[in-house]
C-alpha cells in the first residue's frame, strides 16, 4: 500500500486515487452472520492506516445498531419482503447490506428465482474494493446457505459523489446506510451540482443526503452525526429535507465510545420520508422504545430534546431572538497559534512581552489568572502582533469539550488586559458601553445548566465554536438583571427562558 501523505480537505478525485491503493484481503471463507462480518470488516478497517481511514470516513457500523435502523424504517413503512429496493450508496462492510438481505430471505422461497429476486432488491456502492469484497463475500455465503447458487449482484467500485455529479446515480425505493462524514473540497462543478445542500463548508454526509434524495423517492434511513440538526453550516441541507423528505424520526446514540471507536462526534440514526406532518418522533439511545414528539420548526435550527425533561426548555429557546449580538457581544478565536511561534515564547516577563492565556488556565466563573496555566513559556514577545492582543474586559470560552464532561461550556471572565489569547479559547468581547448585559452576569449565564442543555442539543462534536456561540439562543437581557442575587441562579435562568 502506498503511503498516505493528508491534505487538509482531499478533494473528491483525491479521495478516488486514495481509495484507489487500498488492496482488498481474501474473504472468501467469510459466511453470513453479522457478527462474524462485522469483525472481518473491523480488521479490514484497522488494517488501514488511520489518516486513510479518516480521510475516507471509514467507521463501520455494529450489527445492533444496524438493526436498529432497519425496525426504525420498517415503523416508517420499508417493507422487507422482496418488493422493494433497497440501495446503500457507501455499503462498506456489508453492515446493512447484509441484514437486510436477511430480512428478505425469510420471505422468499428457497429456489434459483428467489435468489434473482434478492439480487434485484440491493445495491451497494463503495469506493473502498476492501469493503465491497467483505459485502459480496457475505451476500454469497447467504445466497448458497439459502437458495444453492450464488445471483449476481449489483455491487459497485465507485465514487457515489461523482456518479451523482455525473448524472449516473442508481434509482431504489429506499436508501440506507452509514455514509462518510468530514470536510472535502469541491471543484467548482461539483459545488454548483450540490448547492442545495451546502451552505460554506462542504461535509461528505451531507453530501450523501443529497445524494439519498436522487436516488429515492421514498424513505432514507442513515447513521449521521448530530451536527446537521443545528449546526449553522448545515442551514441549506435542513431546507432541503425539510422541503423534500422531512425527518420522521431520529435516534441518539448515547454512548458514542462504545458504539463506533475513534469517533468524536454525537452521532444518531435519522430517518427521512414523505409526510406532510412537522412532526418528529425522538428516542434517547438506540434501545428506547418509547419515543417523545417533538414539532420542527422551518428549517431549524431544531434544537431536539434528548430528554423528555429538555423538551420544553428547547422548545422556548428555540423561539427566542435573543443572541450574544442582541446583547452588545461578539465572538473570535483566539489568535495565538503558539507553534507558529515558538521563537516568540518565554518563560519569564521582560520588556516587550505580554501573558499568554493559555485554555488550561480558564476554570469556570473563576477571574482568568494566565498564572494557573501548567505552560512553562507563559509569556511571548510581541514583535508588531500587538494589535492581536486582548485589551479590554472579556469572557473566555473553552473550545474543546467532550459530551461527558459535566459541562459542555466551560466559561470563565477576564479583566486583566492586556494579553495575548491562544487559539483553544474563544474570546467574547464587547466594544465599550455596547454591552447591555455585563461580563459577570454573562459568565454565569454560559456557566449554567439550562445554557449546558441547549448547547448540548446545538452541538454534535467535541468543538465548541465561535459560530455556535454566536447562534446559542439567550433569554431577554433584560431578564437577567437580578441573576446575580438568585437563590438558585440555575432556575432563575431556565425561568427567564420559559417567560420569554
Amino acid at each position: 500500500m502506498k503511503p498516505f501523505q493528508r491534505t487538509t480537505r482531499p478533494g473528491l478525485r483525491e479521495l478516488e486515487d486514495l481509495a484507489a491503493t487500498i488492496q482488498a484481503s481474501a474473504v472468501s471463507a467469510i459466511g453470513s452472520d453479522p457478527g462474524d462480518v462485522s469483525a472481518a470488516a473491523e480488521r479490514h478497517r484497522t488494517m488501514l492506516p488511520e489518516k486513510m481511514r479518516s480521510a475516507l470516513g471509514i467507521f463501520y457500523t455494529p450489527p445492533d445498531v444496524a438493526d436498529r435502523l432497519l425496525d426504525d424504517l420498517g415503523a416508517a413503512g420499508a417493507r422487507f419482503d422482496g418488493s422493494q429496493v433497497f440501495c446503500d450508496p457507501a455499503c462498506g462492510g456489508g453492515a446493512f447490506l447484509l441484514p437486510i438481505a436477511r430480512r428478505i430471505v425469510q420471505r422468499l422461497p428457497r429456489s434459483e428465482d428467489a435468489a434473482q429476486t434478492l439480487a434485484r432488491c440491493l445495491i451497494g456502492i463503495d469506493i473502498d474494493p476492501g469493503g465491497l469484497a467483505i459485502t459480496r463475500a457475505a451476500l454469497n455465503a447467504l445466497a448458497r446457505e439459502w437458495f444453492g447458487t450464488v445471483p449476481r449482484w449489483n455491487l459497485r467500485n465507485d465514487n457515489t459523489l461523482r456518479l451523482a455529479v455525473e448524472g449516473r446515480l442508481p434509482r431504489a425505493d429506499v436508501v440506507v446506510g452509514n455514509p462518510p462524514f468530514g470536510r472535502v473540497r469541491l471543484s467548482d462543478l461539483e459545488r454548483t451540482h450540490f448547492a442545495g445542500s451546502i451552505r460554506g463548508h462542504a461535509n461528505l454526509y451531507g453530501l450523501f443526503v443529497d445524494v439519498a434524495l436522487a436516488i429515492s423517492g421514498g424513505l432514507v434511513g442513515y447513521v449521521m452525526p448530530t451536527s446537521w440538526l443545528a449546526g449553522d453550516y448545515f442551514a441549506a441541507l435542513r431546507q432541503l429535507v425539510a422541503t423534500e423528505r422531512p425527518p420522521t424520526s431520529v435516534r441518539f446514540i448515547a454512548s458514542r465510545r462504545s458504539v463506533f471507536m475513534g469517533v468524536l462526534q454525537e452521532m444518531c440514526l435519522a430517518v427521512f420520508g414523505r409526510t406532510q406532518r412537522s412532526v418528529l418522533t425522538v428516542f434517547g439511545d438506540v434501545d428506547s422504545h418509547g419515543g417523545l414528539t417533538t414539532r420542527l420548526r422551518g428549517a431549524g435550527p431544531w434544537f431536539i430534546p434528548r430528554r423528555e425533561s429538555d423538551a420544553l426548555l428547547l422548545s422556548a429557546a428555540s423561539g427566542s431572538r435573543y443572541r450574544l449580538a442582541d446583547y452588545g457581544y461578539r465572538v473570535h478565536t483566539g489568535p495565538l497559534v503558539w507553534n507558529r511561534h515558538r521563537d516568540q515564547l518565554r518563560a519569564s516577563p521582560s520588556r516587550g512581552t505580554a501573558p499568554i492565556v493559555w485554555a488550561d488556565a480558564v476554570r469556570p466563573a473563576e477571574q482568568v489568572d494566565y498564572r494557573r496555566s501548567r505552560r512553562r513559556l507563559l509569556h511571548l514577545m510581541v514583535n508588531g502582533m500587538g494589535h492581536l492582543l486582548l485589551d479590554r474586559p472579556a469572557v473566555l470560552v473553552k473550545r474543546t469539550t467532550s459530551k461527558e464532561q459535566r459541562r459542555r461550556l466551560v466559561a470563565a471572565p477576564f479583566g486583566d488586559p492586556p494579553a495575548m489569547v491562544e487559539n483553544h479559547l474563544n474570546v467574547v468581547t464587547s466594544d465599550s458601553g455596547a454591552a447591555s448585559v455585563p461580563v459577570d452576569l454573562l459568565c454565569a449565564l454560559l456557566n449554567s445548566e439550562p445554557v449546558d442543555r441547549i448547547f448540548r442539543s446545538l452541538s454534535g462534536s467535541v468543538a465548541v465554536s465561535a459560530t455556535e456561540l454566536v447562534a446559542l439562543p439567550l433569554p431577554p437581557p433584560a431578564a437577567l438583571m437580578r441573576l446575580a442575587s438568585a437563590r438558585n441562579p440555575d432556575d432563575f435562568i431556565l425561568a427567564a427562558y420559559l417567560r420569554n
